[in-house]
């Protein structure tokens, strides 16, 4: 499992119980849930997994250790900067797309929640 701070966990695992929803820590993931993914330093508009979902209509990013920035439905426009302790939320939207860049000088790890 990669290393995350510790005060998440426990939110984390809260989620997984209240919600029914698995917990995912890298691999295959082919239904909406947590997951936790590295991107590498350089990465731009990296195209993220949607996890089986087509259009989320509640989603979580959380980089957890460098600055990321995320574009939502379309690589194009203006970017929405996120340091190691942000979290953008958007709930109630149709999020058909989450493009992530890093060019923070090393990899990022990001917690990712996604339903529908």
């Amino acid at each position: 499992m990669p290393e995350v701070s510790l005060e998440v966990l426990p939110r984390l695992r809260a989620f997984e119980v209240e919600s029914g929803k698995k917990l995912y820590w890298g691999g295959t993931y082919t239904e909406g849930g947590v997951y936790i993914e590295s991107i590498a330093n350089g990465v731009t508009d990296q195209l993220m997994n949607m996890v089986g979902v087509t259009t989320a209509r509640l989603v979580v990013v959380s980089p957890q250790d460098g600055t990321l920035t995320v574009k939502i439905n379309s690589s194009v426009g203006t970017a929405i900067v996120l340091n190691g302790s942000g979290c953008l939320v958007l709930a109630g939207a149709a999020v058909t797309a989450i493009y992530l860049s890093n060019s923070s000088g090393a990899a990022v790890k990001v917690i990712m929640m996604i339903t529908d």
